[in-house]
C-alpha cells in the first residue's frame, strides 16, 4: 500500500501542479463575467434627450447631402 501510494502518487503530483493552475483558471473565466448584476447598470436614456440632433434629422441631412 506506502509503496504503490508513494509511487503513483508522487507521479501524480508532479503531473497535477501545473494541470491545477489552468483547471481553475478556466472555470474562473467563464463565471465572472455574470457575477456582475444587472442592477447596477444605470437606465435608459432615451436618444431624443440626449442627443441633440434627432434621427429624422440625421436622416434627412443625409439624404440632402447625397441627392
Amino acid at each position: 500500500m506506502l509503496k504503490s501510494e508513494t509511487e503513483n502518487g508522487g507521479e501524480e503530483e508532479e503531473k497535477t501542479p501545473p494541470m491545477s493552475p489552468n483547471l481553475p483558471d478556466m472555470n474562473v473565466l467563464p463565471l465572472a463575467p455574470p457575477v456582475v448584476p444587472k442592477t447596477e447598470s444605470p437606465p435608459p436614456v432615451p436618444l431624443h434627450h440626449a442627443d441633440p440632433i434627432s434621427s429624422l434629422t440625421r436622416f434627412h441631412l443625409l439624404n440632402a447631402a447625397y441627392s
